[in-house]
C-alpha cells in the first residue's frame, strides 16, 4: 500500500470522538469471512451505553453507500492506541478473532 493511502487511511481512524457523533470512539476494519473473503466491522468504545446497532446502521446510510454500512458492531472497553498515539487497527483485528468485544445488539 502507498504511503499516500495508508496516511489517508490513517486518517479516517479517529482517537477521540467525532463532533457530530460524541458518544463513542470508532473505527471500521476488515475481518477474514468464510463467504465473501472479508466483512466490514466496525468497533466502538461507546461512552453513551444507549447507542444502539439500528441507529448506528441508520446513520451510516445516511453518509455511505448501501454496501459500505458495517453490519456488525463490535464493543470494546479499552480503546487500543499505537505508541504514536493512533488506533492499533492490528490490535481490533485481533480483539475480534479472540472474541474480545461485545457484540452491539
Amino acid at each position: 500500500m502507498s504511503d499516500s493511502r495508508t496516511a489517508a487511511r490513517s486518517s479516517r481512524c479517529r482517537q477521540t470522538a467525532p463532533p457530530d457523533r460524541p458518544h463513542h470512539l470508532n473505527s471500521v476494519i476488515a475481518v477474514p469471512d468464510t463467504q465473501r473473503g472479508e466483512r466490514i466491522v466496525a468497533m466502538l468504545a461507546l461512552r453513551d451505553q444507549t447507542v444502539t446497532r439500528s441507529a448506528l446502521i441508520a446513520h451510516g446510510r445516511q453518509a455511505l453507500p448501501l454496501f459500505k454500512v458495517p453490519r456488525v458492531y463490535g464493543v470494546v472497553t479499552d480503546w487500543p492506541l499505537t505508541r504514536s498515539g493512533k488506533t492499533d487497527l492490528e490490535a481490533l483485528r485481533e480483539a475480534w478473532r479472540q472474541g474480545g468485544y461485545k457484540a452491539l445488539q
